[in-house]
């Protein structure tokens, strides 16, 4: 039996075949109550994402979530290492924005020595015109491995 073409001023109905589906379900079409609140869900998901940036801990999630691969030989990338390794293992009792790295330049290229000094900058508990020396780390860069002599100075013991 054929069909016969909608009366006049009705539109068809399109075929469960012509219509767009996900999963097996028909598509919803997008109204402007949707379009809403898309729009104020990605806005609620990024400033929940810079208010997890702003507070620090983006940075510690993201190494557990996808680790990088540590190059011994840069020495920025070992500094900020320890300084975040410093930090998580209590090892300094301030905030690692406040800890000064000095690289020893006489030592060989494969092993290097770093002086952890305070900063005396604002928001960090050092007294002006000061540079308390709080620690010294040994890289051994082939092994890549690192000491630390925190608390018993010249007697270095293997970073944690």
């Amino acid at each position: 039996m054929a069909q016969r073409p909608p009366p006049a001023g009705e539109r068809a109905a399109p075929s469960p075949s012509a219509r767009p589906t996900r999963r097996g379900r028909p598509i919803a079409p997008l109204t402007p109550r949707r379009l809403i609140r898309r729009v104020l869900a990605g806005l609620l998901a990024g400033c929940a994402l810079l208010g997890i940036e702003k507070s620090g801990l983006l940075d510690p999630l993201m190494q557990k979530l996808a680790p990088q691969q540590l190059d011994w030989n840069n020495d920025y990338a070992v500094v900020e290492h320890l300084r975040a390794r410093l930090v998580a293992d209590r090892l300094v009792s301030v905030p690692g924005k406040c800890l000064l790295f000095i690289i020893n330049g006489n030592d060989p290229p494969n092993a290097a020595r770093f002086r952890v000094m305070e900063k005396p900058t604002d928001g960090c508990p050092a007294a002006k015109g000061t540079l308390p020396q709080l620690m010294t780390v040994r890289v051994n860069r082939p092994a890549r491995q690192a000491e630390v002599d925190a608390g018993t100075p010249s007697q270095f013991r293997p970073l944690p």
